[in-house]
């Protein structure tokens, strides 16, 4: 049938076919059918589109086969201008030849890279040791200007004008977990490590305006400590106390009730010794 199609159309009326066969092909879920026809209609960014979707989905079948025959069908000159597909030449590779492979994976990092600067501009990404990094001189990062306030907060008094202003802009800047749908380890370490010095940062400072008898001021720096802290049983302590200061004892004891409520959700554990002291003091207050 093919045979007779070639025989009766021009190459460019076969290739229209291919293709429009092979988006058929692809809408109804047969994405390898649907390969084999772009490749055949010389599709290339086609091709190329679903043989980067796919190849995870054969790796983990076995079928590296699958994906070997693909890539030996596509054009050298595109392999080495795309990324992906280095990458996956490089994985195909590893077991048989591991200095092909390491240059595949060398390529797809330099193509990448290339491709990134010509979006960002060629000074603001960084090729150290084989690591790509964001030049701090050019370009301005969120997270790494968070921390640097964070570590000029904790090394400033916090009797000094100074120390507000730097927690203002710390408030501002923290909009929430970093990356928080990111599973990464190394996201997650990131995002530890801002949390844990945002909320310190505010419990600090709350601390120091408590002393300074502002509890209203205090009281709003501990509920944003809680809000990303929702465990901290310092930050409750922290509300309940403040809170009991301003004669609000209905509002202190609800925030026990809460405490014990969320460390019970969260952690199946009771509030600490400390917790319930201030709690009965509160109580017994009346």
């Amino acid at each position: 049938m093919l045979s007779r199609a070639k025989a009766r159309f021009t190459d460019d009326a076969t290739a229209a076919i291919q293709k429009g066969a092979a988006l058929v092909l692809e809408s109804a879920g047969q994405a390898e059918d649907s390969i084999r026809l772009y490749i055949a209609a010389g599709d290339w960014d086609n091709a190329i589109r679903l043989i980067c979707t796919q190849a995870p989905f054969l790796m983990t079948q076995g079928r590296e086969g699958t994906i070997s025959t693909w890539l030996s069908l596509l054009p050298p000159v595109l392999i080495d201008k795309t990324p992906w597909l280095l990458y996956w030449e490089g994985v195909l590779n590893l077991l048989i030849n591991k200095k092909k492979s390491e240059s595949c994976f060398e390529k797809a990092l330099l193509c990448s890279l290339s491709r990134l600067r010509s979006l960002v501009g060629r000074e603001a990404i960084l090729l150290q040791d084989g690591y790509l990094t964001l030049n701090p001189r050019v370009c301005w990062i969120d997270t790494w200007a968070l921390e640097r306030l964070l570590n000029q907060a904790e090394k400033t008094d916090y009797a000094d004008p100074h120390h507000e202003k730097l927690m203002e802009k710390i408030l501002s800047l923290y909009q929430g977990p970093f990356l928080e749908e990111d599973g990464m380890p190394w996201a997650y370490a990131v995002r530890e490590r801002l949390a844990s010095k945002f909320v310190r940062s505010l419990r600090r400072r709350g601390r120091y305006l408590e002393q300074k008898g502002l509890y209203e001021e205090a009281i709003a720096f501990h509920q944003r400590g809680l809000e990303t802290d929702p465990l901290s049983e310092g930050l409750y302590r922290c509300l309940m106390a403040c809170h009991h200061r301003l004669g609000r004892r209905a509002e202190a004891l609800a925030l026990y009730q809460r405490c014990r409520k969320t460390l019970s959700l969260l952690q199946g554990i009771d509030p600490s010794r400390e917790t319930e002291a201030l709690y009965q003091r509160i109580k017994c207050a009346g």
